[in-house]
């Protein structure tokens, strides 16, 4: 079984792992490595069978929108909603993305399609004849796709890079390589992006297996002109703009070939090439445009190539290597979307591994989607060993579960799902999620803003959850099963879920404002802290209790006057001995940070996110028959004072039940 975040960080985070020196033979030749990675932790659970605690172990056959992974993502629970009556066979099989022979769809084809229920399918050159048959060709493979799914249309790729490389050319002609582009800047590698994405479109294609992100090195190397520049803030930048205008366009990118192809030595096409730089190098350079695509929002996937990186792996292909993929670039770059192997019929792969072996390594090292040249039995017995993985546990439902949402997810934001598809995505799809719930703007016929649920966490979640009528105070605890809801902008989702991660409404409470800017930073007030985000580094942290104020420039004599007039402060004469720490009745507000004091007609106590008081005439120490205490959070606080710039603070009442 896999334990994605687990493997991870074993593997590749500098808390649990150090560097020796060590020797390996590989091929008959001695790598003499300086740096290769030495876990100081038990690893073995990594890739072990699922335990005898049945509560957590979920099977591949089961309702993934139950797992862990779902009942904390309200998203990912409504999209894996999708998969409820997939076979575990579909399930499985849309981790795959093939190739076909021939060009059109044939009885045969359509059969497969339907039979092993692919993810999507890719297009070589000798599928292409000319526009109308290309055409035909990618109406009939989503017509199939979308039969089986239930309104989850197939990903249809090509490599349609430019130069040298493009599936196409029987249809467009040549077209200009990246190094050509380059000369245009930003601006015209992005424009020309853009343009690609709508004859892509045109042609019923909706995934470009581009850009390259990788450095062309000065003698250009096996990568040559297919590389945009030889700096990699040059490919760094250039590449994110051709990313950016796919996305604008409508179709997705996929950023290649991680870690970094340009430097390694041959070509993964007959051999498998090893990059060779320390830690330190990849930094500075090979990693550098992939967390530039990446962080930026504009990468739809990534594509993992296959070379060998003895300072992360001495052994395995990074498309096969889970201190690459998890350690590298999902918990080094952070990257969430959808994480894509290079063609695994290639030899630096099939040379040491069966196309069985490759593609069962290739997810259990954490890829999503494995691109493969299969034949047709080739594909059948792929799918046959991956629902035996599931069978044996070496993949279980937890580790199935996040990547057909990644997968599920990145073909909702790209639009292919059916109307029917739409409609089984009520919840995703609906103003409650994706499209988000306006709310009232400054101007009548504006909106800000939108509303995202994100539950309350409890011991048995609902299977869904309902908007309550409240009105625009803090949740009493009464409330604890029905949803807070985040605000972003029509740019914030990177908000919602950093909203999420950080603990969502059990520890920040419901959002107060929706996203300004501090300092030259963007932050978003909430009841329990203030988020500020960190578009550099693709991440968000939190200031929280009287912290608030600190970030805010807000000095502390301010605080305590206006505590002192609203009855909240704590007396110049001591604190009275003896008294109880009150019961907020909600775990969201913390743990104490001071004893509890009177405060004229009140007992008064701080926690950390909140102020908590009760009437004086009840005793604190009462059973919930007494009156409820009163909670004032810090980020509400901090609204009453005017910490925060008053156009930053949304107006908003809870949206009604219909």
């Amino acid at each position: 079984m896999v334990h994605e975040t687990r493997a991870g960080t074993a593997l590749i985070s500098g808390r649990f792992c150090k560097f020796a020196r060590s020797t390996v033979v590989r091929r008959g030749v001695r790598l003499h490595l300086a740096r290769v990675v030495v876990c100081l932790i038990v690893v073995a659970g990594i890739s072990a069978a699922p335990s005898g605690n049945a509560a957590q172990w979920v099977g591949c056959d089961a309702p993934l929108e139950r797992t862990g992974f779902a009942r904390s993502d309200p998203g990912a629970r409504a999209l894996l909603g999708l998969t409820r009556d997939w076979t575990v066979a579909q399930r499985v099989g849309h981790l795959l993305v093939v190739g076909i022979s021939g060009t059109e769809v044939t009885p045969a084809l359509a059969e497969r399609i339907q039979t092993n229920a692919p993810a999507g399918v890719f297009l070589l050159g000798r599928n292409v004849r000319d526009r109308d048959q290309l055409r035909e060709l990618t109406k009939a493979i989503t017509a199939a796709g979308l039969k089986l799914n239930g309104g989850v249309a197939p990903l249809v790729a090509a490599d349609f890079e430019g130069g040298s490389v493009n599936a196409l050319r029987a249809v467009t002609g040549a077209t200009p390589a990246a190094s050509q582009l380059a000369g245009g800047g930003e601006s015209g590698v992005s424009a020309q992006a853009l343009a690609d994405a709508s004859v892509l479109l045109g042609l019923g294609i909706n995934v470009n297996l581009a850009p390259v992100a990788d450095i062309r090195p000065p003698d250009g190397g096996f990568i040559g002109t297919r590389a945009f520049a030889t700096s990699p803030s040059a490919v760094a930048s250039l590449s994110t703009a051709y990313a950016r205008g796919l996305r604008l366009g409508g179709v997705i990118s996929v950023l290649k070939h991680f870690p970094g192809h340009g430097a390694a030595l041959g070509d993964s096409h007959d051999l498998l090439p090893v990059l060779s730089h320390d830690l330190a190098t990849l930094d500075a350079e090979d990693l550098l445009p992939f967390a530039n695509g990446t962080r930026s929002g504009d990468a739809g996937m990534v594509m993992v190539g296959h070379v060998l990186v003895p300072a992360v792996d001495a052994v395995r292909p990074a498309s096969l290597s889970a201190p690459v993929i998890m350690g590298l670039l999902r918990d080094r770059l952070g990257f969430s979307g959808v994480v894509i192997t290079d063609e695994m019929k290639m030899r630096a792969v099939s040379a040491e591994h069966s196309v069985v072996e490759a593609a069962s390594g290739a997810i259990q090292a954490g890829a999503d989607l494995v691109l493969g040249d299969y034949t047709p039995a080739e594909h059948a017995k792929i799918v046959d060993a991956l629902v035996a993985d599931c069978s044996s546990g070496r993949i279980d439902g937890e580790r199935l579960a996040r990547s057909l949402a990644r997968i599920l997810a990145l073909k909702a934001e790209f639009a292919l799902l059916s109307p029917e598809g739409g409609l089984s995505l009520a919840v995703w799809r609906s103003d409650a999620l994706l499209a988000g719930r306006p709310f009232a703007s400054w101007s009548p016929d504006a909106v800000d803003g939108r509303f995202y649920p994100a539950p309350y966490p409890t011991s048995s979640p609902p299977e869904m959850y309902t908007i309550r009528s409240r009105e625009a105070g803090q949740p009493s605890s009464s409330d604890a099963s029905s949803p807070g809801f985040t605000i972003t902008d029509e740019q914030g989702i990177a908000f919602y879920r950093d909203y999420l991660v950080h603990g969502g409404p059990s520890r920040l409470g419901r959002p107060l404002s929706r996203r300004f800017f501090l300092d030259g930073e963007v932050v978003q007030l909430t009841e329990g802290g203030l988020l500020r985000w960190k578009p550099d580094q693709g991440i968000a942290d939190v200031f929280e209790g009287f912290e608030v104020f600190q970030a805010t420039g807000t000095p502390s004599p301010l605080v305590e006057e206006w505590l002192k007039a609203s009855g909240y402060a704590r007396p110049e004469d001591g604190v009275e001995a003896g008294l109880p720490d009150i019961d907020p009745g909600q775990v969201q507000v913390g743990a104490p940070r001071g004893p509890v004091y009177r405060s004229g007609g009140w007992l008064v106590q701080p926690y950390t996110r909140a102020t908590i008081r009760k009437p004086v005439t009840v005793d604190p120490s009462s059973t919930p028959g007494g009156a409820p205490a009163e909670i004032l959070w810090i980020g509400s606080l901090a609204k009453a004072m005017g910490a925060v710039p008053a156009d930053a603070l949304v107006p908003f009442k809870w949206p009604a039940v219909d």
